[in-house]
């Protein structure tokens, strides 16, 4: 995978890929912008991708 210094990723469809993608390239350090032609499928992507960051914080034992 590039640095990420070379900046931007691009990603076009927000399903289930394009989210997994966007969740992939965001925590190796890259801005990522997600295109969709239904909005309300971004929408949902950026929430499912929120929720799963706030899952990913340690447990408390």
């Amino acid at each position: 995978m590039a640095s990420p210094a070379a900046g931007l990723v691009v990603i076009v469809g927000s399903g289930l890929i394009g989210r997994s993608w966007a969740m992939l390239f965001a925590s190796g350090g890259f801005k990522v912008k997600l295109y969709d032609i239904e909005q309300q499928q971004i929408t949902n992507a950026l929430e499912n991708i929120r929720n799963t960051e706030n899952d990913k914080s340690p447990m408390n034992e």
